[in-house]
């Protein structure tokens, strides 16, 4: 194409997105299905919802891992559980944000948490830290540490683990 001034223009072509818009907009949808996660009615005070809110909010810290570039864990207790993040060697429990907020566990809720003795599956650096020591680390890398996780109430039964590409899952038990 040439201009009124006899000189050629090149015509520019698409470039498509960048890497790093791409990431941006997958970073934000997985944030905001977090949050409807977070939202959703169901079953007021169901053991599934109790699981899966687990999983969820366990998905979204080994996402801030990632995002952050620091180990995140994951304390459970028979009281209930908490999310940390390692700062100075130390693990420190997170405060501030609704999604990692500490959470009891329901009256009648037995929580039985197992590390995986999977060798087949790789397990985060042993991440020397003072202090509390999280049941689940996520570290920056991807990795988790291999883990499965009973909730147990009356006569319902769910489990909460981890899978063999470090994804946080939920299962009915037989």
């Amino acid at each position: 194409m040439t201009s009124a001034t006899g000189i050629k223009r090149r015509e520019r072509k698409p470039r498509g997105f960048t890497l790093v818009e791409t990431l941006v907009v997958l970073v934000i949808i997985g944030l905001l299905t977090s949050v409807a996660v977070f939202t959703l009615h169901g079953k007021t005070g169901s053991l599934r919802n109790d699981a899966r809110a687990l999983a969820a909010r366990a998905k979204l810290l080994a996402q801030e891992s990632i995002i952050k570039g620091v180990s995140t864990g994951l304390l459970v207790t028979s009281e209930g559980y908490a999310f940390y993040y390692l700062d100075a060697g130390k693990w420190r429990e997170w405060s501030g944000e609704r999604a990692f907020e500490r959470k009891s566990w329901r009256p009648g809720v037995v929580a039985d948490m197992n590390r995986a003795a999977n060798a087949g599956l790789r397990s985060p650096t042993r991440v020397e830290a003072k202090g509390v020591m999280p049941s689940v680390v996520f570290d920056p890398t991807g990795v988790v540490t291999p883990f499965s996780m009973s909730l147990a109430e009356g006569s319902d039964q769910y489990v909460v683990s981890s899978n063999e590409r470090g994804e946080v899952v939920v299962f009915d038990k037989p």
